[in-house]
């Protein structure tokens, strides 16, 4: 099986990222690698769930960083490194929900037109 196949391993297949993913422990230029191999699919991702591409390129590098700093973490129990790289992708696409739900923005079209009175008594009934 490819490296780049764009097929995840099944179930009992060994994790065809986990070459390098050790080599990105030992060296962090080496993490580049999955950048070029997983960001399209990472982005895809992140665009179909927020709808909104500065939004998903956002949540893309965050999970990006994310991944980068915590590479050392990874062990091999089991789950993929595709799978793990997703979570972080999740994790990070649920906080920028959260985040949206807490910073509502208002239209302008919601916003009343300014008054053009010139007379400030004029705007209290005077």
């Amino acid at each position: 099986m490819s490296i780049d196949s764009r097929r995840a391993p099944r179930r009992g297949e060994p994790d065809p990222d986990l070459a390098d993913v050790r080599a990105a422990q030992r060296d962090r230029a080496a993490f580049g690698a999955f950048y070029r191999r997983y960001i399209d699919r990472v982005y895809g991702y992140c665009f179909y769930l927020l709808g909104d591409h500065h939004d998903a390129e956002d949540v893309t590098e965050r999970t990006f960083v994310a991944a980068l700093a915590a590479i050392d973490g990874f062990r091999d129990t089991g789950a993929t490194f595709r799978s793990w790289l997703f979570r972080i992708a999740h994790n990070q696409l649920a906080n920028a929900l959260r985040s949206r739900r807490r910073q509502r923005a208002t239209s302008l079209d919601a916003v009343p037109e300014p008054l053009t009175h010139a007379d400030p008594a004029g705007l209290f009934g005077l």
